[in-house]
C-alpha cells in the first residue's frame, strides 16, 4: 500500500458518515511528498489534515477509530485500549486482538465496521508482545531506514544489518525454542 492517497480515498467512502477522518502526516515525511499531495487529500470530503506535530496521543484519545498503513499509531491506540484498523503488514498484529486487519482496500466498509466494535487487546497479549520485544529486539538506528544510504553509510552501520539478519536465522532455525523463550 505505496499509494497513500487510495488508501485515505478508499478510507473516506468507507468510514460511516457520522465520523469525520484526521490526516496526520508523519513527521520524517516532511518535504518528502510530490506536489499537490496535500491538496489532494484535503480536497477529500470529510477529511481534515493536521499538523504533523499534532499530539498523537490526544488524536487517538479523541478517535472513534485509528487507522494506520502500518504505523506505530496502531500500537499506540492498542495500549489505549481504543480500536486500530491497520491496513498494510504491520508487527502489531502479533498481539492478536485489539484491532482489525485489512490489506484489501476494497474491503474496507466491513473492516471499519468490524473495527469500530473489536475488543480491546488483553493486558497479557500486550504484556507477552512487550516482552517478546524486550528478550528479541535490537538497536537499530531510525535513521537508516529513512535517510539516505550510500556505500559509506552502509560500511559504517554493518553491524545492524549482521545482527538483523542473525536474529532472523535464530527463529528460523529454532523456530519453537525462541517462541518459548519469548513467552517467559
Amino acid at each position: 500500500h505505496t499509494d497513500q492517497i487510495a488508501a485515505i480515498e478508499a478510507l473516506s467512502k468507507a468510514m460511516p458518515l457520522s465520523l469525520d477522518i484526521v490526516v496526520k502526516e508523519h513527521q520524517s515525511m516532511l518535504g518528502k511528498r510530490p506536489p499537490g499531495y496535500y491538496e489532494r487529500i484535503a480536497a477529500l470530503p470529510g477529511v481534515h489534515l493536521v499538523s504533523p506535530f499534532e499530539d498523537s496521543l490526544g488524536l487517538i484519545g479523541q478517535a472513534a477509530l485509528t487507522v494506520t498503513l502500518t504505523g506505530t499509531v496502531a500500537w499506540e491506540a492498542m495500549l489505549l485500549r481504543k480500536p486500530a484498523l491497520i491496513i498494510g503488514d504491520s508487527p502489531f498484529r502479533a498481539v492478536g486482538q485489539g484491532f482489525v486487519w485489512c490489506p484489501d482496500l476494497s474491503s474496507l466498509p466491513q473492516a471499519v465496521e468490524k473495527a469500530l466494535k473489536a475488543e480491546p487487546a488483553t493486558d497479557e497479549q500486550l504484556t507477552t508482545y512487550i516482552a517478546s520485544i524486550l528478550h528479541d529486539g535490537f538497536e537499530f538506528p531510525t535513521r537508516l531506514l529513512w535517510g539516505n544510504m550510500t556505500p559509506e553509510t552502509v560500511r559504517e552501520n554493518r553491524r545492524y544489518p549482521e545482527e538483523s539478519a542473525r536474529r532472523i536465522l535464530e527463529h528460523v532455525r529454532e523456530p519453537a525454542k525462541t517462541l518459548r523463550k519469548s513467552a517467559v
